[in-house]
C-alpha cells in the first residue's frame, strides 16, 4: 500500500516552467555553439582610481540559468523527488 503522496510545490513549478524555458535554453546553447557566452560585467579600482571594468563569462551551466530565471530551488526539488520515491517504495 502506497503512503500519501507528498505535496510537491517545487517539482509543479518546475513542470510548469518546462515550456517556457525550452526555447530560452535552446537560444543559451545555440549562443555557446557560436562561441558566445552570457557575461558579467566586474570592475575594479586600479592602481591609479580609475575604475576598470571588463566582462567575464558567468560560468553557469543553461540549467542552472534557468532555474535561478524561474526562482526553482533545486535543492527543494531534490528534496520533493526523495520524498516522492519513499512514498512510492513504501
Amino acid at each position: 500500500m502506497f503512503r500519501a503522496i507528498p505535496p510537491t510545490p517545487e517539482l509543479d513549478r518546475m513542470s510548469a516552467a518546462r515550456d517556457e524555458c525550452r526555447p530560452v535554453g535552446e537560444f543559451l546553447e545555440w549562443l555557446g555553439d557560436q562561441g558566445m557566452a552570457v557575461c558579467t560585467l566586474l570592475d575594479r579600482v586600479d592602481d591609479d582610481g580609475a575604475i576598470e571594468e571588463w566582462f567575464a563569462p558567468i560560468g553557469d551551466s543553461i540549467e542552472q540559468l534557468l532555474v535561478r530565471w524561474q526562482n526553482i530551488d533545486l535543492d527543494k526539488v531534490e528534496d520533493e523527488r526523495r520524498a516522492l520515491l519513499e512514498a512510492i517504495r513504501s
